[in-house]
């Protein structure tokens, strides 16, 4: 994370784009192109359409109940 933070403070530096992302996949379904772990920093413009991940649009955010109920089941594996 501090090699793309460098990366990122550079494309700003260089480029002054209005936004960036940081992006790393896993698995087919999570987009992984290649088998090895990489970071991808892109500096984004306004409408790029880069990540339109939702063709039909966003969907709906859950109901704080179902987020605390997730963030429960995501606790029992996080070790600190």
């Amino acid at each position: 994370m501090a090699l793309a933070t460098r990366v990122a403070k550079a494309l700003y530096a260089s480029f002054d784009p209005p936004g960036l992302n940081l992006w790393q996949s896993n698995g087919e379904a999570g987009g992984q192109e290649v088998p090895h772990v990489h970071l991808h920093v892109q500096p984004r413009l306004e409408g790029d359409g880069l990540l339109r991940i939702y063709p039909h649009g966003a969907p709906e955010p859950a109901d704080r109940a179902a987020l605390d109920r997730l963030a429960t089941l995501i606790q029992r594996h996080v070790r600190l």
